[in-house]
């Protein structure tokens, strides 16, 4: 096909100018970033064959170096490699990279600006040409319409509009006018894109308008076929999909530890903390899941994020000290609107009821809602609990919190104990403690100096600062940071300082007790470590004394580990029952050498999946502002595992879903999609169990005669077969 040169730096286009006409190029010849020679270029010459030296070109435009049309567009075919690396559309016949075909034909596609730049959808649905790698953020879902026009989702789940103003945005969840384009096809394999209002362009800093009355060079996009890559449309933050590359559901999936009740309130911290367009947003969906009562609704956001109905579940986990439980004469939840039942349980009598929950009891109601979803469903995802006191809470374990953590465990939804494990602060300089600021607990932090113990002090939040500035109006804060700042500054610290000194200290104590806790319940215990030699090593000694020697058979699940190789492997060998989750962490570059190396040696019935949410998102999901992990990323782990291992995705899935059942002691249920059986989290599935003892399914029907010469002529088969093995 017809190759582009790169476009110069400062190249530009009139509108309505027709890259195919013979008009004068009205952009100018300047050097690209990676130009060898600078100068003034030629005004001059046909808008294919520009003498101007692009981003990548090498052969800049000197004063004075004019060239014919004829001539430019001669040069075109010599500087189409450095294009396609640097800029432009490059080599339009290369085949794997896109589809010279028609658009209609594809499932996932990626689009290529003439700038050499893809374009992208940030979570806020806003678009610009400012990729230089595909991503899930760069891909989006073809879907045709009955008129012959298509329609683009991106992985947020949203179709690409085009408003009033001709301003592109992937934010409507229907099709409609506004959502169609019409599709022109190129010589050059390139195509053009016509909204409503007009052709979209890849306008001047990265910006994109459908407002192009006439197809010129800025209207043209290099289409890259990502079918088989497509990310699971409707995910926020780009969670793939096993069962649309596959044509049906795909493998069980299922979420080995993630801390669901931070997933769904991610929006609505981020909101809080930021002020960004991505948190304009953030807190306008938030509002509205407040106002109808669905802020712990695991169910609507399975449905918002379009999970796959190969999600089979997942297990949060809950910090026993920041939960509250019920008493014997409290209502269920502090829920406006929702009553409970006649019969004293304590279940809801209405799911849709609107309300909210607080957050130290929203716990149960989220367990409570999920039942009765997994209840009503024939084949329903599960959630799960583990209860446990993480190293950062070691400080508020008192006897009333171990109390807590034991009735917890009592919880019929409760798998696990965890997560829990060590985390030892680095030295810092000792600070001087005033005796008013010892021995505090994280709450009585929080209300002296406005700041929790792990977080930065601000000014503005202390609350002798709100009061100095109520009784003085018109004062500012400043004003009162430059009279007290560094006194209060020094006394947070200091306060900080006796509370991680006394979380150091508990750590080991708070460990050893919630490891005898499930050995005494029999209940999974899950551990968390950081990748510290100290850490590792105390972790290991806690371990072995108090679960047992070397092959102590009580399960164990290394969560979130990107520590020592050795130290997984000998973990390994020491407990036959530890599994290791593997998570988001995994696709991270900075760690890929040293969880590659532990992924490539773990056996296959020895490794979950987990996402760990809301932390660790896998690398690619979003742009790092607002992105977060939930349960629908697991996808995006298994393919890197699949990767690391040399397996088949599908069968990564398979074993993990099976290993997740193994160690958590879910009952079994086969597979339609396998012709394993395979063990399923669902406490609704009817276990399928086969005696010792049972007889060859080939005979459990037969008559006793009929039985009796199978079993003689399977006699004289094995017989023969040793015949044969002795010759």
């Amino acid at each position: 096909g017809l190759q582009f040169p790169t476009m110069g730096k400062r190249g530009g286009r009139r509108r309505g100018d027709d890259s195919s006409s013979d008009a004068e190029d009205h952009s100018t010849a300047a050097p690209g970033p990676k130009s060898k020679a600078g100068g003034k270029g030629s005004r001059r010459g046909h808008n294919h064959g520009s003498s101007g030296a692009g981003a990548g070109s090498s052969a800049g435009a000197g004063a004075g170096g004019r060239h014919e049309a004829k001539a430019a567009h001669d040069s075109t075919s010599t500087s189409a490699d450095n294009s396609s690396k640097h800029g432009g559309y490059g080599n339009t016949g290369k085949k794997g990279l896109f589809g010279t075909g028609d658009i209609k034909h594809m499932q996932c596609v990626a689009l290529k600006t003439f700038h050499g730049r893809h374009i992208r959808v940030d979570p806020s649905g806003e678009m610009k040409a400012s990729s230089s790698n595909v991503g899930d953020a760069e891909k989006f879902e073809v879907v045709c319409n009955e008129d012959g026009t298509i329609s683009l989702r991106s992985c947020h789940g949203k179709f690409v509009s085009v408003d009033k103003g001709a301003q592109i945005r992937a934010c409507q969840g229907t099709i409609g006018d506004s959502e169609k384009f019409k599709v022109t096809l190129h010589e050059e394999g390139l195509i053009s894109l016509e909204g409503p209002t007009g052709y979209i362009a890849a306008e001047a800093k990265n910006g994109l308008r459908a407002n192009r009355a006439m197809v010129g060079t800025w209207e043209k996009f290099q289409v890259k076929d990502r079918s088989r890559k497509c990310p699971s449309t409707g995910n926020s933050n780009g969670a793939s999909s096993v069962a649309e590359e596959a044509g049906d559901e795909g493998p069980p999936f299922f979420d080995a530890c993630c801390n669901l009740q931070q997933i769904l309130a991610a929006e609505e911290q981020y909101s809080s903390t930021h002020s960004d367009k991505i948190a304009t947003t953030f807190g306008k969906r938030a509002r509205a899941r407040r106002d109808q009562g669905l802020e712990w609704c695991f169910s609507h956001f399975r449905s918002e994020q379009d999970y796959s109905k190969a999600f089979s579940g997942c297990i949060a986990s809950w910090d026993a000290t920041s939960v509250r439980l019920r008493s014997d004469n409290e209502e269920p939840t502090s829920v406006v609107g929702r009553s409970r039942a006649r019969s004293g349980s304590s279940t809801f009598s209405n799911a849709d009821d609107q309300g909210s929950v607080s957050e130290d009891r929203a716990w149960e109601y989220i367990l409570e809602k999920e039942a009765g979803v997994c209840l009503n469903a024939d084949i329903g995802p599960v959630v799960h609990a583990a209860f446990g006191i993480p190293p950062v809470s070691a400080a508020e374990a008192d006897d009333a919190a171990f109390e807590r953590l034991a009735s917890l465990c009592q919880h019929p939804r409760c798998v696990a104990v965890g997560p829990c494990g060590l985390n030892f602060p680095a030295s810092s300089e000792p600070v001087e403690v005033r005796d008013n600021h010892k021995n505090l607990r994280a709450a009585e932090i929080l209300a002296k100096f406005g700041t929790a113990p792990n977080g930065i002090y601000e000014a503005r939040r202390d609350p002798q600062c709100q009061t100095w500035l109520a009784a003085a109006p018109g004062s500012k804060v400043e004003d009162w940071t430059v009279r007290h700042g560094d006194r209060r500054s020094a006394e947070f610290s200091g306060a900080c300082m006796d509370y991680e000194t006394r979380r150091e200290r508990a750590q080991i104590t708070v460990l050893e007790k919630q490891v005898e806790l499930a050995k005494e319940t029999g209940l999974v215990l899950i551990i968390q470590i950081p990748a510290q030699e100290d850490a590792e090593r105390h972790l290991a000694e806690v371990l072995v004394n108090k679960l047992g020697g070397p092959g102590t058979a009580h399960p164990v699940l290394l969560s979130s580990f990107h520590g020592r190789p050795k130290c997984a492997a000998a973990l390994l060998q020491h407990f036959p029952n530890l599994c290791i989750g593997f998570s988001g962490l995994l696709t991270h570059s900075k760690l890929k050498d040293i969880l590659g190396e532990v992924a490539f040696d773990v056996p296959l019935d020895r490794f979950v999946l987990e996402s760990l949410g809301p932390r660790y998102p896998p690398a690619g999901v979003g742009d790092g502002r607002g992105s977060f992990s939930h349960p629908g990323h697991i996808t995006c782990v298994s393919k890197e595992l699949a990767k690391v291992k040399r397996m088949d995705e599908s069968d990564i899935l398979q074993r993990a879903f099976e290993n997740t059942g193994k160690l958590f002691g879910f009952p079994k249920k086969s597979n339609p999609t396998s012709n394993i059986e395979a063990t399923t989290p669902c406490s609704v599935a009817v276990s399928v169990s086969a005696s010792a003892g049972t007889a060859d399914p080939a005979s459990k029907d037969l008559p006793d005669t009929e039985s009796q010469e199978f079993e003689v002529r399977a006699q004289k088969e094995e017989e023969e077969e040793e015949e044969e093995d002795e010759e």
